[in-house]
C-alpha cells in the first residue's frame, strides 16, 4: 500500500510557501483581496459540488460509491478550507475596520475643527472689511460741506469787505487735499 502522506505534506508546504511569497510581493490590500477571492471560490465550488453530488447519487457498485464518496469529500474539504481562510481574512478585516474607523473619527474631528476655524476666519474677514471701509472713508479728501460754506460766507460778510486770501500753508504742506480745501 502506497502512502499519500508525503504528497499531502508537500502540497501543504507548497501552499504555505505560495501564500508567504504572495504576502511579501503583493501590497496588503491586494493580498487580502486575492485571499478573500480564493476563499470565496473554494466555498462556492465546494457548496456547488455538494449540491451536485446530492442530486446525483452514486450507483450501486462499490467502486462508484467509493468514487462518489471521494469526490464528495473533496467538495466538503473545499468548503472547509474556504471557511478557514475566511476566518483568517475576518481577523484582518476586523483589524483594518478598526483602523479605518479611527481614521474616520479623526477626519470628522479635523473637519469640525476646520469648519470652526473657517467660521472664525469668515467673522474676522467681515471685521477687517468693515475696518477697511472705515479707513477708506477716512482717507477721502476732506471737503467743505454746504453748511460750512454758508457759515463761512455769513461770517465773512460781517467783517471787512475785500478779497479773502488763504494760503494753503495753513492746511498743510502742499498736499492735494490742502490745495483742494484752499480752492473751496
Amino acid at each position: 500500500m502506497n502512502s499519500n502522506i508525503p504528497k499531502i505534506i508537500s502540497r501543504i508546504g507548497t501552499v504555505i510557501v505560495l501564500i508567504a511569497i504572495a504576502f511579501i510581493l503583493l501590497p496588503s490590500f491586494w493580498f487580502w483581496v486575492s485571499f478573500e477571492t480564493i476563499a470565496v471560490s473554494f466555498v462556492a465550488i465546494g457548496v456547488s459540488g455538494e449540491w451536485y453530488m446530492h442530486h446525483h447519487p452514486a450507483g450501486r457498485k462499490k467502486r462508484e460509491k467509493d468514487d462518489h464518496h471521494k469526490l464528495e469529500s473533496r467538495f466538503i474539504g473545499a468548503v472547509a478550507l474556504g471557511v478557514i481562510m475566511e476566518v483568517f481574512a475576518l481577523g484582518h478585516s476586523i483589524k483594518e475596520g478598526v483602523k479605518l474607523d479611527a481614521k474616520v473619527s479623526q477626519a470628522e474631528l479635523t473637519t469640525k475643527q476646520l469648519e470652526a476655524t473657517n467660521l472664525a476666519l469668515a467673522v474676522r474677514v467681515e471685521e477687517l472689511r468693515k475696518q477697511n471701509l472705515e479707513l477708506l472713508s477716512k482717507l477721502q479728501d476732506r471737503r467743505i460741506t454746504p453748511d460750512q460754506h454758508t457759515n463761512l460766507v455769513k461770517c465773512l460778510r460781517q467783517g471787512a469787505v475785500g478779497p479773502v486770501v488763504m494760503g494753503h500753508e495753513s492746511f498743510g504742506p502742499g498736499t492735494a487735499e490742502a490745495t483742494q480745501f484752499a480752492k473751496e
